[in-house]
C-alpha cells in the first residue's frame, strides 16, 4: 500500500476510534461496523425542528452563504433587488393616494426603486465580479505583483480580501446611482405607469433621489451595455470564463491592487483594521456614510435646489445617514451574539460535512512536517471529496458571520431608512430650521 494510503486510512482509523472510544463496539456508529471495519456511511442528519436547524439544510439558504463568503458585494446586490423591487413597490402600492401629484411622486418612487435594484445588481456583477477575480489572483501570488514584504496579506487573509474588494466602491457608487436616475424613465412606460398629474418640482426631485441614495444625473452612456444583460447570465452556471480580454482585465486589476497593497500606508491599514474585533459591518457603514456625504456636498451646490431648502434638505441627508448608522450598529450587536451561536446549530445539522472536515484538518496537522504527503493531501484527487467538505464549512461558517452586517445594514439603509428615519429626519430638520433663522437674523 502506497504510503499516502496509510496515512489516509491510519488516520481514518484513529480519528474514528477517538470519536467512538466511548461507545459500544455492539452499535453501529458513524464509520464503524460492529465488526469494527471502516465504513464511509454518512452520519445521520438530525431531524430539523426549528427554523434555524431546517435553513441549514436549505440549499437556498447554503447557497447565499456560499456567494457571501465568495462575494459579499453580490450578496449586498441581491438582498437590496429584493428590498427595491419588490418590498418597497409593494408598500408604496398599498397605500394609494388619490391626489394627482402624491400620486405622481409615488409613480415616480416605485420606478426609482425597481430601477435602483436591477441596476445594482447588473452593475455590481460586472464590476465586483472581475475585481474579486483579480485580488484573488493576488493573493495567491502575492509575490509576483508585490515587491515589498507580502506576510500581512496572508496573516490577515479575510480582512484584506473584503477591503481590497471594495477600493473601486468610492467611484464605483456615486456612478451607479447616477444612472439609476436615466433608468426611471423606461422602467415607468415598461410598467405602464400613468405619467399624467403636476411635474416634480426639482426640491421633491432631489428629495425623491435622495430616499434611494442615488444622485442625480444624466450621463448614463458607460451603463446601457450592463442594462442589456440577461438575467439569466448572474447565474453559476453561466458566470464569465474571463479568456482574453477578460483575463487581461483580471491580470490589470491584480496589478493595480498590488501596487496599493505594496505601499506602507495599505499595510499599516490592514494591521489596524484586523485589530478591530467587529471589522467588517465598518466597511459597510464607511461606503453609507461617504455616499451620504457626496450627496449633502451636490446639494449644497446644485444650482436647481432654491436656497431655503438646501439647508434643511441636507440637514435630513445627514440626521437620516447618522440615525440608520446608529440603528444598524446597535442591531448587528444583538444579532451577531446569536449568530455566533447559530454556527454550532449549523454544525449539528449538517454532521457529514464536519466530520469530513476534521478529517481533512486532522491529517494536514498530522503531515504537517511531511511535504510529500502533505502536497498529495493538499492536492490529490484521493482527498477531494474532503478536502472540498472542509472548505465548504469554512466558507459557510464565514458566510454566517457576515450574514448580520449585510442583511442589517442593507436593510436599514435601502428600507428602513427611506420608509421610516426620513420621516423622523424631516422632523427633526425643521426643528433645526427655524431656529438657525431666528440665530441668523
Amino acid at each position: 500500500m502506497k504510503t499516502e494510503n496509510l496515512a489516509y486510512h491510519s488516520h481514518y482509523q484513529n480519528y474514528l476510534a477517538n470519536n467512538n472510544q466511548n461507545k459500544s463496539a455492539k452499535k453501529t456508529t458513524a464509520g464503524v461496523t460492529p465488526s469494527g471495519r471502516l465504513s464511509f456511511k454518512a452520519n445521520p442528519v438530525p431531524v430539523a425542528k426549528t427554523i434555524g436547524e431546517k435553513l441549514a439544510r436549505n440549499r437556498g439558504f447554503n447557497w447565499f452563504l456560499d456567494v457571501l463568503a465568495d462575494n459579499s458585494l453580490m450578496a449586498d446586490a441581491l438582498i437590496a433587488l429584493g428590498l427595491t423591487a419588490i418590498a418597497r413597490p409593494a408598500l408604496i402600492a398599498a397605500f394609494p393616494s388619490k391626489d394627482p401629484v402624491e400620486k405622481r411622486k409615488n409613480e415616480y418612487q416605485i420606478g426609482h426603486s425597481i430601477g435602483t435594484g436591477i441596476l445594482g445588481l447588473v452593475t455590481t456583477f460586472a464590476v465586483a465580479e472581475p475585481v474579486k477575480r483579480g485580488v484573488k489572483k493576488l493573493m495567491e501570488n502575492p509575490s509576483k505583483y508585490m515587491k515589498n514584504d507580502t506576510s500581512y496579506i496572508k496573516q490577515h487573509a479575510r480582512v484584506f480580501k473584503e477591503t481590497a474588494g471594495r477600493l473601486h466602491q468610492p467611484i464605483f457608487l456615486p456612478l451607479r446611482a447616477a444612472a439609476t436616475i436615466a433608468v426611471v424613465p423606461p422602467i415607468l412606460n415598461a410598467l405602464g405607469l400613468s405619467k399624467n398629474g403636476k411635474p416634480l418640482t426639482p426640491t421633491d426631485k432631489a428629495k425623491i433621489d435622495y430616499s434611494f441614495m442615488s444622485f442625480k444625473g444624466n450621463d448614463s452612456k458607460p451603463f446601457n451595455k450592463f442594462t442589456r444583460m440577461k438575467a439569466d447570465s448572474l447565474s453559476a452556471q453561466n458566470k464569465p470564463s474571463f479568456k482574453g480580454a477578460g483575463a487581461m482585465v483580471t491580470e490589470g486589476i491584480a496589478k493595480g491592487v498590488g501596487k496599493i497593497a505594496d505601499t506602507s500606508y495599505a499595510k499599516r491599514f490592514i494591521n489596524w483594521f484586523a485589530e478591530k474585533k467587529d471589522w467588517f459591518p465598518h466597511l459597510i457603514a464607511a461606503e453609507s456614510l461617504w455616499l451620504s456625504g457626496w450627496y449633502m456636498q451636490r446639494t449644497a451646490r446644485s444650482k436647481t435646489i432654491e436656497k431655503d431648502q438646501k439647508l434643511p434638505m441636507i440637514l435630513n441627508q445627514g440626521i437620516t445617514a447618522l440615525l440608520c448608522t446608529i440603528g444598524a450598529y446597535k442591531l448587528d450587536g444583538v444579532i451577531n451574539k446569536k449568530l455566533a451561536s447559530y454556527k454550532e446549530t449549523y454544525k449539528r445539522m449538517n454532521p457529514e460535512m464536519v466530520r469530513k472536515s476534521e478529517l481533512y484538518e486532522g491529517l494536514l496537522k498530522r503531515y504537517a512536517n511531511n511535504p510529500e504527503i502533505l502536497e498529495k493531501i493538499s492536492k490529490g484527487e484521493k482527498y477531494a471529496d474532503i478536502r472540498k467538505a472542509n472548505k465548504l464549512l469554512n466558507n459557510r461558517m464565514i458566510g454566517i458571520r457576515l450574514l448580520g452586517p449585510i442583511v442589517i445594514f442593507t436593510t436599514i439603509y435601502r428600507f428602513v431608512g427611506p420608509v421610516v428615519v426620513t420621516p423622523i429626519a424631516n422632523w427633526i430638520s425643521e426643528k433645526i430650521e427655524p431656529h438657525n433663522k431666528k440665530k441668523a437674523a
